[in-house]
């Protein structure tokens, strides 16, 4: 401290030109004298500064250090506290010198209190860096240019690399990061340190716990005010969830694309109903090329009674399962079943259809449907079938007043057939007459195999007039005659005849069964009159015709177990005795 002289009094005013606060104390601790400047901080008169309380300006830890300071006969240097002017607390640093000659110390006092609080302010803002940089998720660190030596990391950094906040401060990058990877980095540490633009890179770092990390590193410039590099600034990212999830997505898009190749189901992707992708073999089912599908909507191959489902089903989103109709290149229908899902692939959300081929799934439904309805040997709609068939004719002929005539067919004596001949020829024999039957009707009557060798014709739409029966009559002959006509069974002519039993509704019946029972009633009736001839129910005869047939099948059946010859025994033992 430069040499102040001593003052004379209390007033000295060479004390007032000088700067800073300047006060005279005595190696007892008793003020001797203060400049103007002094009495003003303190808001003292210079006549009051001798008194005994000079220092009650002071706070009391000030205060004791202050006398202790003023014992030790030395020069010192105190920061004090203090209440200035107004009762507003004041920092000063306090220079004391010791004048031999004088006994006693030259005091000056700077006020530091902005520079206090400053520095106050700059060390709170640099712990609140200091703990925003230990806690955010990201790595930070700050090199400086010139050296590449580290100024600041924060805690992740620091641990990452094996050091602690203090230690890691004045190691260079290669000394934190190692040598080998700081040589692999080098163009990206150059752009940002000599080119001064920033850099980014990504590497794989070991962890702590001997696992690969995937690390994205930030490396920032840091320019003066005069545009020149200072330092750069370091932020590391640990990625390995992105990376991971990246790995899994693309393993998982290969698998879907070995899939997609691999199958034999047809798939397609579209986005907003705009095809993205297909598979070889649904484009193998429309005849197209994949070029030839890409970009297109799908309801363009959509069959036109299908595009309302199909649209909807786009727009509402839904995952389902519907069977639908596509068009080929060819411009054929193909049925077939859409299984739709929405999945992610390559980032985005798309609609993944599988296209099922289902025409062998109808043939073989209708494969099923018409074994169900038709009789096996002949291909003609069965029992079954035709019980529904005759219920819905009856309400249809109800409805508008048309009459249908039901004709029941039996063939003659064809259980000779089969005992002399044999099955095969029976079999053949039967297909023969299916085969006659529809040949000979027109394409709006049916005929269905009963069972046996019995056979039923529908005739629908015939003159309400009941009077009128030549039409059916003309059927009935020409079915007689047709059947009748020689037929080859191994190369021998055989021949059969029919009788045919013929109702009509309405009159002859109410119902299906009643209908049936009738048209079987005339067809005994054709049999009770020779055979080979057809006749119409009549219900007066109906009775004795059915019960007469009876009777001869009864009759007969009783002597083919000898209950006849037993009857007569005993009477012909009589008259033989």
């Amino acid at each position: 401290m430069a040499a102040v002289p001593a003052p004379q009094a209390s007033t000295a005013p060479e004390w007032d030109l000088l700067p800073g606060l300047l006060l005279l104390v005595g190696a007892d601790g008793v003020a001797r004298a203060a400049n103007a400047a002094y009495c003003a901080f303190f808001g003292v008169e210079p006549e009051a500064v001798a008194a005994a309380d000079w220092d009650r300006p002071l706070s009391e830890s000030s205060r004791t250090a202050l006398r202790a300071a003023l014992a030790s006969r030395g020069d010192f240097t105190l920061q004090l506290e203090a209440v200035a002017t107004g009762d507003r607390p004041a920092s000063l640093e306090c220079a004391g010198r010791w004048v031999e000659a004088d006994r006693g110390y030259v005091c000056l006092l700077h006020d530091i209190t902005a520079a206090t609080r400053a520095q106050s302010a700059a060390q709170a803002q640099a712990g609140l860096f200091r703990l925003l940089a230990d806690n955010v998720p990201v790595l930070i660190a700050y090199y400086r240019a010139s050296d590449l030596q580290c100024q600041f990391a924060n805690k992740a950094y620091a641990e990452r690399f094996g050091f602690d906040e203090r230690s890691i401060i004045g190691k260079t990058f290669a000394e934190v990061i190692g040598p080998e990877v700081a040589s692999q980095i080098e163009p990206a540490v150059r752009k940002v340190t000599l080119e001064g633009r920033p850099a980014i890179y990504e590497r794989t770092l070991d962890g702590p716990d001997g696992s690969t990390r995937w690390i994205e590193v930030h490396l920032l410039p840091h320019l003066g005010t005069e545009r020149e590099i200072v330092g750069a600034y370091v932020l590391i990212s640990d990625i390995t969830k992105h990376r991971q999830a990246e790995l899994a997505l693309r393993e998982s898009e290969e698998r879907l694309a070995k899939f997609m190749q691999a199958t034999a189901e047809g798939i397609v992707f579209h986005k907003e109903g705009f095809i993205t992708d297909a598979n070889p073999p649904v484009c193998a089912l429309m005849g197209y090329s994949l070029e030839e599908l890409l970009g297109h909507k799908t309801i363009e191959f959509i069959a036109p009674d299908h595009l309302a489902k199909v649209s909807a089903v786009i727009t509402s989103r839904q995952e389902t399962t519907y069977e639908s109709v596509i068009i080929d290149k060819q411009q054929q229908r193909i049925p077939v079943e859409f299984i739709v899902r929405t999945m992610v692939r390559n980032g985005e959300a798309l609609r993944m259809t599988i296209v099922r081929d289902i025409r062998d799934r109808h043939a073989a439904q209708a494969r099923i449907h018409h074994m169900a309805h038709h009789d096996a040997l002949t291909g003609l709609p069965n029992r079954m079938s035709f019980m529904d068939h005759l219920e819905h004719s009856m309400v249809a002929a109800r409805e508008d007043g048309s009459r249908l005539a039901l004709l029941f067919i039996d063939l003659d004596h064809f259980k000779r057939v089969n005992d002399s001949l044999g099955h095969i020829v029976g079999d053949a024999l039967l297909r023969t007459v299916a085969a006659r039957l529809v040949g000979a009707l027109r394409g709006t009557d049916v005929v269905a195999r009963f069972g046996g060798d019995e056979f039923m014709v529908l005739v629908p739409d015939l003159p309400a007039d009941p009077a009128r029966r030549e039409d059916v009559e003309q059927v009935a002959q020409k079915l007689l005659s047709v059947i009748e006509a020689p037929i080859d069974a191994d190369g021998r002519p055989l021949t059969v005849t029919p009788s045919i039993g013929i109702a009509f509704y309405p009159g002859d019946g109410d119902s299906p069964t009643e209908l049936i029972e009738h048209a079987d009633s005339a067809m005994y009736r054709a049999k009770a009159r020779g055979r080979a001839n057809h006749q119409f129910f009549d219900p007066a005869m109906a009775t004795s015709a059915y019960a007469a047939l009876v009777m001869e099948g009864e009759l007969g059946q009783a002597l083919a177990r000898g209950e006849f010859e037993l009857h007569f025994q005993p009477q012909v033992q009589a008259e033989n005795g």
